[in-house]
Protein backbone atom coordinates (compact mmCIF):
# COMPACT_ATOMS: atom_id res chain seq x y z
CA UNK A 1 0.00 0.00 0.00
CA UNK A 2 1.17 3.99 -0.95
CA UNK A 3 2.42 5.65 2.03
CA UNK A 4 -0.45 8.24 1.16
CA UNK A 5 -3.50 7.95 -1.10
CA UNK A 6 -5.14 10.49 -1.90
CA UNK A 7 -8.61 10.63 -1.02
CA UNK A 8 -11.66 12.51 -2.95
CA UNK A 9 -15.22 12.06 -1.61
CA UNK A 10 -18.16 13.59 -3.50
CA UNK A 11 -21.24 13.73 -1.31
CA UNK A 12 -25.11 15.44 -1.71
CA UNK A 13 -28.19 14.68 -0.57
CA UNK A 14 -30.16 12.02 -3.10
CA UNK A 15 -30.97 13.52 -6.61
CA UNK A 16 -28.23 16.01 -6.16
CA UNK A 17 -26.57 14.18 -9.40
CA UNK A 18 -23.84 12.52 -7.67
CA UNK A 19 -23.03 9.75 -9.36
CA UNK A 20 -23.22 11.40 -13.14
CA UNK A 21 -20.83 14.01 -11.87
CA UNK A 22 -18.12 10.75 -10.62
CA UNK A 23 -18.88 9.30 -13.80
CA UNK A 24 -17.71 12.33 -15.61
CA UNK A 25 -14.63 13.07 -12.79
CA UNK A 26 -13.75 9.16 -12.80
CA UNK A 27 -13.71 9.32 -16.95
CA UNK A 28 -11.34 12.18 -17.18
CA UNK A 29 -9.10 10.47 -14.29
CA UNK A 30 -9.03 7.38 -16.16
CA UNK A 31 -8.27 9.01 -19.53
CA UNK A 32 -5.09 10.13 -18.49
CA UNK A 33 -4.10 6.48 -17.49
CA UNK A 34 -4.46 6.93 -13.36
CA UNK A 35 -5.38 3.49 -11.85
CA UNK A 36 -8.51 4.29 -9.40
CA UNK A 37 -10.65 3.08 -6.57
CA UNK A 38 -14.36 4.14 -6.10
CA UNK A 39 -16.08 3.36 -3.26
CA UNK A 40 -19.64 3.78 -3.13
CA UNK A 41 -21.82 4.41 0.18
CA UNK A 42 -25.30 4.47 -1.88
CA UNK A 43 -27.12 3.22 -4.77
CA UNK A 44 -28.45 6.04 -6.94
CA UNK A 45 -30.34 5.99 -10.08
CA UNK A 46 -27.73 5.73 -11.89
CA UNK A 47 -24.84 3.24 -12.37
CA UNK A 48 -20.83 3.83 -12.01
CA UNK A 49 -19.51 3.13 -15.52
CA UNK A 50 -17.37 0.02 -15.22
CA UNK A 51 -14.15 1.05 -16.98
CA UNK A 52 -10.71 -0.69 -17.02
CA UNK A 53 -8.27 0.43 -14.24
CA UNK A 54 -11.53 1.13 -12.03
CA UNK A 55 -12.38 -0.89 -9.55
CA UNK A 56 -15.53 -0.76 -7.77
CA UNK A 57 -16.61 -1.18 -4.39
CA UNK A 58 -20.27 -1.01 -2.94
CA UNK A 59 -21.23 -0.84 0.66
CA UNK A 60 -24.80 -0.49 1.74
CA UNK A 61 -25.82 2.01 3.99
CA UNK A 62 -26.78 -0.32 6.66
CA UNK A 63 -23.84 -1.55 7.02
CA UNK A 64 -22.45 1.69 8.43
CA UNK A 65 -25.92 1.62 11.26
CA UNK A 66 -23.63 -0.19 13.80
CA UNK A 67 -20.34 -0.96 15.53
CA UNK A 68 -19.61 -4.16 14.23
CA UNK A 69 -20.74 -3.07 10.62
CA UNK A 70 -18.06 -0.01 10.61
CA UNK A 71 -15.73 -2.04 11.84
CA UNK A 72 -16.50 -4.83 8.66
CA UNK A 73 -16.84 -2.33 6.20
CA UNK A 74 -13.10 -0.48 7.85
CA UNK A 75 -11.45 -3.83 7.54
CA UNK A 76 -12.57 -4.22 4.51
CA UNK A 77 -11.47 -1.48 2.96
CA UNK A 78 -8.31 -1.94 4.78
CA UNK A 79 -7.70 -5.18 3.18
CA UNK A 80 -8.43 -3.91 -0.48
CA UNK A 81 -5.32 -1.33 -0.37
CA UNK A 82 -3.43 -3.65 1.36
CA UNK A 83 -3.81 -5.73 -2.20
CA UNK A 84 -4.13 -3.29 -4.49
CA UNK A 85 -2.33 -0.09 -5.08
CA UNK A 86 -4.57 2.20 -6.57
CA UNK A 87 -3.59 5.92 -7.28
CA UNK A 88 -6.77 7.53 -6.57
CA UNK A 89 -9.46 6.77 -4.00
CA UNK A 90 -12.99 8.24 -4.56
CA UNK A 91 -15.60 7.77 -2.37
CA UNK A 92 -19.47 8.31 -2.87
CA UNK A 93 -20.84 9.33 0.21
CA UNK A 94 -24.47 9.23 0.93
CA UNK A 95 -26.10 12.47 1.40
CA UNK A 96 -28.11 11.49 4.95
CA UNK A 97 -25.05 10.12 6.45
CA UNK A 98 -22.88 12.54 9.03
CA UNK A 99 -19.29 13.40 7.77
CA UNK A 100 -17.87 11.96 11.27
CA UNK A 101 -19.13 8.36 10.26
CA UNK A 102 -16.62 8.96 6.96
CA UNK A 103 -14.47 9.85 9.70
CA UNK A 104 -14.22 7.09 11.85
CA UNK A 105 -14.20 4.60 8.21
CA UNK A 106 -11.01 6.68 7.15
CA UNK A 107 -8.97 8.57 9.92
CA UNK A 108 -7.48 11.32 8.75
CA UNK A 109 -3.87 10.63 7.66
CA UNK A 110 -2.26 14.27 6.36
CA UNK A 111 -4.98 16.55 8.06
CA UNK A 112 -4.19 17.54 11.57
CA UNK A 113 -7.53 19.22 12.32
CA UNK A 114 -9.59 16.09 12.46
CA UNK A 115 -11.33 17.18 8.84
CA UNK A 116 -12.57 14.18 6.53
CA UNK A 117 -10.00 12.04 5.13
CA UNK A 118 -9.35 13.92 1.73
CA UNK A 119 -10.88 16.54 -0.17
CA UNK A 120 -14.57 16.78 0.27
CA UNK A 121 -16.82 17.93 -2.65
CA UNK A 122 -20.74 18.25 -1.94
CA UNK A 123 -22.72 18.80 -4.95
CA UNK A 124 -26.23 20.81 -4.47
CA UNK A 125 -29.07 21.36 -6.95
CA UNK A 126 -29.04 25.04 -6.32
CA UNK A 127 -33.06 25.12 -6.80
CA UNK A 128 -33.39 22.65 -3.66
CA UNK A 129 -30.73 24.21 -1.44
CA UNK A 130 -33.09 26.18 1.24
CA UNK A 131 -35.88 23.93 1.06
CA UNK A 132 -32.94 21.16 2.01
CA UNK A 133 -31.61 22.79 5.03
CA UNK A 134 -35.05 23.63 6.44
CA UNK A 135 -35.47 20.15 6.08
CA UNK A 136 -32.48 18.04 7.12
CA UNK A 137 -30.82 21.11 8.99
CA UNK A 138 -27.59 19.43 10.48
CA UNK A 139 -27.13 16.94 8.26
CA UNK A 140 -26.50 19.19 5.81
CA UNK A 141 -24.94 21.81 6.92
CA UNK A 142 -22.30 19.27 8.76
CA UNK A 143 -21.92 18.57 5.05
CA UNK A 144 -21.52 21.95 4.11
CA UNK A 145 -19.37 22.70 6.96
CA UNK A 146 -16.74 20.24 6.04
CA UNK A 147 -16.51 20.62 2.34
CA UNK A 148 -13.81 21.97 0.54
CA UNK A 149 -15.41 22.53 -2.69
CA UNK A 150 -19.28 23.01 -3.12
CA UNK A 151 -20.66 22.71 -6.94
CA UNK A 152 -24.38 24.08 -7.86
CA UNK A 153 -25.84 22.43 -10.41
CA UNK A 154 -28.95 24.41 -11.72
CA UNK A 155 -27.60 27.30 -10.45
CA UNK A 156 -30.16 30.16 -12.85
CA UNK A 157 -28.64 33.70 -13.27
CA UNK A 158 -25.45 34.51 -12.20
CA UNK A 159 -27.27 37.20 -9.83
CA UNK A 160 -28.80 33.87 -8.21
CA UNK A 161 -25.28 31.89 -8.04
CA UNK A 162 -23.77 34.62 -6.41
CA UNK A 163 -26.39 34.75 -3.53
CA UNK A 164 -25.90 31.12 -3.17
CA UNK A 165 -22.06 31.33 -2.86
CA UNK A 166 -22.33 34.23 -0.82
CA UNK A 167 -24.81 32.26 1.56
CA UNK A 168 -22.80 28.80 1.24
CA UNK A 169 -19.48 31.15 2.52
CA UNK A 170 -21.33 32.44 5.46
CA UNK A 171 -22.26 28.53 6.34
CA UNK A 172 -18.21 27.40 5.81
CA UNK A 173 -15.84 30.52 5.09
CA UNK A 174 -13.44 30.06 2.59
CA UNK A 175 -14.71 27.22 0.66
CA UNK A 176 -14.84 27.12 -2.89
CA UNK A 177 -17.79 27.58 -4.36
CA UNK A 178 -18.67 26.59 -8.30
CA UNK A 179 -21.60 25.77 -10.88
CA UNK A 180 -21.60 23.00 -12.76
CA UNK A 181 -20.48 24.21 -16.07
CA UNK A 182 -16.98 22.62 -16.49
CA UNK A 183 -16.01 19.50 -15.05
CA UNK A 184 -12.87 20.38 -15.90
CA UNK A 185 -12.80 23.13 -13.54
CA UNK A 186 -14.54 20.83 -10.95
CA UNK A 187 -11.46 18.43 -11.34
CA UNK A 188 -8.58 21.42 -11.16
CA UNK A 189 -10.62 22.29 -7.80
CA UNK A 190 -10.81 18.71 -6.51
CA UNK A 191 -7.10 17.91 -7.24
CA UNK A 192 -5.44 20.97 -6.54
Amino acid sequence: MPEYTPVYVVTGFLDSGKTSLLNQLLSRRLESGHSLCCIQFEQGEQDLIDRGNLDLLHFPVRKLQSGAGMQQVSKQIYDYLLRNDPEELWIEWNGTLPVSVLQTLFPPAKKQDGGTPGDLLYLADSTKLDALLQQTGGMVLEQISASDVIVLRNWGPVSQFKNRKRMLRELNPGVKVLPLNSVGTVERAMLR
